[in-house]
Formats: structure tokens, C-alpha cells, sequence
């Protein structure tokens, strides 16, 4: 098994902490946001921040900034992340891109990777993301194991999704390039826990609650923009 820097553990314990804590509402974040000041306001390298050593965006868009999500649909820290990290994502200014990369760590976990790259590729991602994570952890009519294809493709009928369409994207050229993209680039990025997030690829924001994590990603963002941090 490949071993990660301590710092990785100390980061993935972090983020397990702030999963505990209550989501924050769109308006409180926002609020929030708006109270952070200058980029250069005490974000500290470690405390505040990670900085990946040769991290990279997972699509990088002339001026845009990328906030990238590494996470999971069966992972429980993710599902409690996910009304943050939803109210977080719509109150971004325009110059932020978010992107959500679903991570296979574990035999379970993929065939709901493959679902949303499957979902990505039939533009109806933006719609069932936060259902499926109800759908697994609030109603339980997804399965934690052994999902199968057309189970899922059953559940996104519910979305305008044509089984057949569904299931014939299950295995289509698109979709294999789409997950390997995804792996190699969590590789690269050395991604061992979820739900992780990343600035640009280079900075992994982090906090001992949601709200202070998501707030230090805000100022990440700031300070990429800024040029206080490239």
C-alpha cells in the first residue's frame, strides 16, 4: 500500500473533525465571507493550509480558479459536508469554476464514480448530486454495496434519464476516459481520504469545522486571485 507524508494523515483527521460540525446555511456563509478581509489575514501554511508539492488543477480555464472536491457518495463525512459545501459553491463569484471528482478508493465506491461520471457526461450531474447522497444516507433506497447498473440507472430515470441511455453511457468510451482522468489525477495529487478539498490543485484548505474550513478556502481563493499566493 502507498505510504503518504504525515502531513496527509494530519490533514484527513482535520477534515474528519469538520464533517462533525453543523452545515453552515447560504446565507451564513456568505456572511461570513464577507468578513475575512485581505487574502494576507493569518492564513498560515499548516495550520490554515496545505500547500501540495507539484499539485496542479484538475482542468485548469485561463482566469478562472478551480475548487476542486475529492468525494464519495458512500463516504458519510461527504454526505455531511455536502449542504456546506452546495451553499459554498452557489455564492462563489464568477471567476470560480467548482469541480467535484468522485474517488474510487474502495471496491464499493465505484460504481458510484462511474455513476456520476455517467450523470457528468448526460449533463445531469448539477441535478442529482445531492440527491444521490439523500438517496444512499437519508431514504436508503441506494445500496452501501454491490451497486449494480441498473439499479442506479432505475434511480436516475427519476431525473429524465432513460435507462437504456443510462446504461448505455455506463460503459462508453467518454466515461472510462473521464474515470481514469479522475484516478490519475488523485494519484498525482496523493488524495488518500474524502471529502478533500483543493485551490488551483496547489492549496488543501483546512479547519476544525466546516465553516472555518470553508472560510479558509475563501481566502485561498482570494489570495490566488490576488497573486498573493500563484
Amino acid at each position: 500500500m502507498k505510504q503518504f507524508p504525515i502531513q496527509r494523515v494530519i490533514t484527513a483527521l482535520a477534515l474528519t473533525l469538520l464533517t462533525l460540525s453543523v452545515a453552515l446555511p447560504a446565507a451564513a456563509q456568505t456572511q461570513s465571507q464577507s468578513r475575512l478581509g485581505t487574502p494576507a489575514d493569518g492564513l498560515e501554511v499548516g495550520k490554515n493550509y496545505i500547500v501540495i508539492e507539484g499539485g496542479a488543477p484538475f482542468q485548469a480555464v485561463k482566469g478562472k480558479i478551480e475548487v476542486t472536491e475529492a468525494f464519495s457518495y458512500l463516504c458519510s463525512h461527504c454526505a455531511a459536508f455536502e449542504p456546506a459545501m452546495t451553499a459554498f459553491a452557489a455564492n462563489l463569484p464568477s471567476d470560480v469554476v467548482v469541480r467535484y471528482i468522485p474517488a474510487p478508493f474502495r471496491t464499493e465506491w465505484q460504481p458510484y464514480a462511474r455513476a456520476y461520471e455517467v450523470a457528468r457526461s448526460l449533463g445531469v450531474d448539477k441535478r442529482t448530486h445531492t440527491a444521490v447522497f439523500k438517496a444512499v444516507h437519508q431514504d436508503r433506497i441506494l445500496p452501501n454495496d454491490n451497486a449494480q447498473p441498473e439499479e442506479l440507472a432505475a434511480f436516475y430515470a427519476r431525473y429524465g434519464v432513460a435507462p437504456a441511455k443510462f446504461l448505455a453511457a455506463w460503459n462508453s468510451p467518454q466515461v472510462e476516459r473521464a474515470l481514469e482522468a479522475d484516478e490519475q489525477w488523485l494519484t498525482r495529487q496523493e488524495t488518500d481520504g474524502t471529502p478533500m478539498l483543493y485551490v488551483n490543485g496547489r492549496y488543501m484548505p483546512l479547519g476544525r469545522t466546516t465553516g472555518e474550513m470553508l472560510r479558509n478556502t475563501a481566502a485561498l481563493i482570494r489570495a490566488v486571485r490576488n497573486g498573493t499566493l500563484k
